[in-house]
């Protein structure tokens, strides 16, 4: 690509903080952005934007070929609006290629509520997750773990389904030119 475009979900952050009123979101993204460029020191950074925003807050109309995400959309709270600024975002021919790990999945979105056994997280109410995750505690667990666990299992996941996938992304506009399950 002669220019690139990254954004980051600073809410994301911020849900996952141990005191999320301390959290500058924007600033762990620039010091992660840094960590990443120091192995990449042929990079071109005059070439490479990078947005401290949601997709709901992407204006963005006609101005990208590609939107790439790789395990993000499990995270997105309304997928279906977010397939709707991809698409306006993306100019008339563009493809939007998306990975992700749905919730209805053994590993439940590849979250720290991932519990001990399969769909466990399926199974349980948010109340159920929420006693559970004070109930039984892994080893070494980080600070304030039950309520880190329950902010990620309530507001960093959704619970789309593959078969909502197919309907948002129709609805958005998009030609399906590949679904691929595993």
């Amino acid at each position: 690509a002669s220019e690139a475009a990254g954004i980051d979900i600073p809410e994301y952050y911020v849900n996952q903080a141990l005191n999320n009123k301390d959290v500058d979101a924007s600033k762990v993204l620039t010091q992660r952005r840094k960590d990443i460029e120091s192995y990449h020191s042929n990079l071109d950074l005059s070439k490479i934007k990078f947005y401290d925003l949601s997709v709901f807050e992407m204006e963005f109309k006609d101005e990208f070929d590609i939107i790439f995400s790789w395990e993000t959309f499990e995270h997105i709270i309304d997928p279906k609006e977010a397939l709707k600024r991809i698409y306006n975002s993306l100019k008339p021919g563009g493809i939007s290629f998306n990975q992700y790990n749905p919730f209805f999945c053994i590993s439940g979105g590849h979250s720290m509520c991932t519990l001990d056994y399969p769909f466990a997280h399926v199974i349980m109410t948010n109340k159920d997750f929420k006693r559970y995750t004070k109930e039984i505690i892994p080893e070494n667990p980080p600070q304030k773990y039950s309520e880190l666990s329950y902010n990620f299992f309530t507001k960093n996941l959704n619970r789309m389904t593959q078969h909502n996938l197919k309907q948002y992304i129709e609805e958005a506009g998009f030609e399906t030119l590949d679904f691929i399950t595993l």
